[in-house]
């Protein structure tokens, strides 16, 4: 009787180690990274709600230096630069915001 009770102590400790050990598999959402072509999009339709026109600009597109957002300028078009006339809109890769950045 004392060996099946040695024996079953041992079985339930070892089944309350392993079920301690064991974490439930959380998955991790997937997070959605803002691509170019749709902060470009995004970027130009914050540029409209300005009362300007995306036609008149020269329009390019680069990652910031940490990497967390897209960094759109808009350079006014013609033969020389116009002092203002070369705007930024930010877009947050992880959740598409914009900001707007009027050129000083």
């Amino acid at each position: 009787m004392k060996s099946y009770a040695i024996r079953h102590a041992a079985l339930l400790t070892a089944i309350i180690s392993v079920m301690s050990c064991a974490r439930p598999q959380h998955p991790e959402p997937k997070q959605r990274i803002v691509t170019e072509s749709r902060a470009l999009e995004i970027a130009k339709t914050a540029f409209l709600k300005t009362g300007r026109n995306v036609s008149d600009y020269n329009v390019s597109l680069k990652s910031d230096s940490i990497g967390n957002k897209w960094v759109v300028c808009f350079d006014e078009k013609g033969r020389y630069a116009v002092p203002g006339g070369k705007h930024l809109v930010t877009v947050e890769k992880l959740t598409g915001k914009a900001t707007f950045m009027q050129g000083q």
